[in-house]
């Protein structure tokens, strides 16, 4: 492996609305979108889109969120080997 990160993934949502509400409104959203992130989690990404190898070390949950993230960054070429798994802490 040429390359390996030591950082934080996350779990990127995304509102759009309209306008700014003012103060004590509420406005409902127009689009709701959900991604995967963080800083480790992105520069290993472009790192693997620019075909270094590389690999994340890290820790997810063991929940929905933190397959798809290992899901994920493998299906981007992302070496996952070092990402642990905590059994009882959500990503």
């Amino acid at each position: 492996r040429d390359g390996a990160i030591r950082q934080n993934v996350m779990d990127k949502k995304t509102f759009l609305t309209g306008p700014l509400p003012r103060p004590g409104e509420t406005v409902m959203g127009r689009s709701f979108q959900e991604d995967f992130g963080g800083k480790g989690a992105n520069q290993a990404v472009a790192c693997a889109q620019l075909g270094s190898p590389v690999g994340l070390v890290t820790k997810v949950g063991r929940d929905a969120q933190g397959r798809g993230t290992l899901q994920h960054l493998a299906a981007v070429g992302v070496d996952t080997t070092f990402v642990a798994t905590a059994p009882d802490l959500p990503s």
